[in-house]
Formats: structure tokens, sequence, C-alpha cells
């Protein structure tokens, strides 16, 4: 198995794997109108167009390409594996593949992910951080998410917490948070401010910025089971982990009761109903 730069001599294999594979598995999971605006999308002139531009890449399995993924900047795109050969760990030595080349040049990787491919890239360590969508000719409407995964141990870029959801795996005595809470954060550009709940905090909110290094400064209020109100202030550092997703290591400190500090660790989690 190995991977051949495609040129526009590959044209004709390039649009096979493609056409193939959007007619034989879209229909599945979309209207015809939308299987049409993907075959229209990946048209002759856009192919070429993108044989020219981008870097495009074949799989080559003892002498058959079996798949194709191309790379613009730090986006990876028109990837797909004959169908034929899907369920043969195939498309995953593929995004294996292009992730690498990606991520010696970028802190993060952007993917346009259809309903097909949604949960494997979930399952990847990618989290969505916009949603979509495209009204076709017909009047049916493509959805779709732009999706993002931070480089492993590689945070050069400033990390996007839009739309990420976290759990507490750790945390001093003296803290409220417990591995039965969880936390959905939101951005827009250095803002940052989440929702809370979970274990001994019936809900909480917090709000802050993120600066050039992603490091987070906010402040956070909560009611717990008790009726209190709780308020605090933080600071929290990111690690990427080895499967893309991203830790927080927190220093907080509360700005009412005893005024104490204390040590947290939240980590990313896929998704979480609040």
């Amino acid at each position: 198995m190995k991977l051949i730069k495609a040129t526009l001599a590959d044209f004709d294999t390039v649009k096979n794997i493609v056409h193939t594979t959007i007619k034989a598995i879209y229909p599945h999971y979309y209207p015809i109108g939308v299987v049409e605006f993907f075959l229209n999308h990946h048209s002759d002139d856009n192919i070429r167009k993108g044989l020219e531009t981008e870097r495009v890449l074949l799989l080559d399995v003892e002498g058959i390409i079996v798949g194709t993924g191309s790379i613009h900047e730090n986006e990876i795109g028109r990837m797909f594996v004959l169908p034929q050969f899907q369920g043969l760990s195939y498309g995953t030595s593929l995004m294996n593949e292009l992730e690498d080349i990606v991520a010696k040049e970028h802190s993060e990787i952007v993917v346009h992910s259809s309903l097909p491919a949604y949960n494997l890239y979930i399952k990847r360590g990618y989290a969505p951080i916009k949603y979509d969508k495209v009204i076709t000719a017909n009047k049916d409407v493509l959805c779709f998410n732009i999706m993002e995964k931070p480089i492993k141990g590689n945070i050069k870029g400033k990390i996007s917490y839009n739309n990420r959801f976290f759990i507490s795996i750790s945390n001093t005595d003296n803290g409220e948070v417990s591995s039965a809470t969880t936390f959905k954060y939101q951005q827009d550009k250095d803002m940052i401010w989440a929702e809370y709940s979970g274990g001994n905090i019936l809900k909480g909110f917090l709000i802050g910025t993120s600066d050039d290094k992603s490091n987070l400064n906010f402040t956070y209020q909560h009611i717990n089971e008790n009726g209190d109100i709780r308020t605090g202030k933080c600071l929290s550092t990111p690690e990427i982990l080895p499967n893309g997703k991203i830790r927080l290591l927190e220093q907080w400190q509360w700005t009412n009761g005893d005024n104490s500090t204390g040590q947290s660790i939240i980590e990313e989690i896929s998704s979480v109903k609040l």
C-alpha cells in the first residue's frame, strides 16, 4: 500500500473514484437533488483545477488505485474510497497519511463533513466548529459541518474551542466540579463562554478570553445542590492529547466563601447532553 501524487494524467482515475462513490453511497443519505449537487460540485473543471492547484494523492494497493484525497493548505478534501474497497481500513490508512502531511506544516486540520463521514471524523478527534447548509437547484437542502482537529502535541496556532465538550477528570477537594460535571464551550474570536452542570452543580456559566497561546482566562459562577451561589476565577492551559483532543490544566480560586485556590483538569469528549 502506497500513496502516489496525482497529476492531470490521472484525471480519469480521480473522477471515476469520486463519481462512482457518490452515485453508490450518497443516495442512502441524501435526496437526489443533493446527490446531483455533489456530482456537479466535483465537475470535470473542478477536478482538473484541484489536480493543478492542490496536493492530490492516490492510494495504491498492490497496483490497484482504491481511493483519493486532496490537501489545500490545512484542509483535507475530496476524499473517497471506491465502494467495493470500503470497510477494509483503506479509508483510515489514507486519512492517516493525509493528516501526517498536514501536521508537518499546520497546527490544526480542517474538513468539510458530509453525513456519511461525520461519525468517522468524530472518532478521529474532530469537532464541529461551524454548521452550514446549501439549497440545491431543486430546493433540496444539503446540511454539513465544518470540522477541526488540533494536531497532536502541536499548538503553534490558536485552538478553536467552539462547540467542544469537556468532562472533569480531577479536582482538588475544595472544588465542586466532579467527574459527573460536563461543559460545553463556545467561542467567538477571542471570547470564550461555557455552560456546565452535573454532580453537585445544578447550573453554571463561565465567560472569558483566549490569548495568543490559547490559554483561557475566565470567571465562573454556579448554583450547587444546596442552593448556594459560588463564584470564582480560573486560568486554563491547553495540552493536545495523542487522540487529538484537548486537555485543560486549570488553576482556579473561589471569589466568595473562603477564597481558597485549587487545581483541576478537564478533557474533551465527543458530545454530551447538558
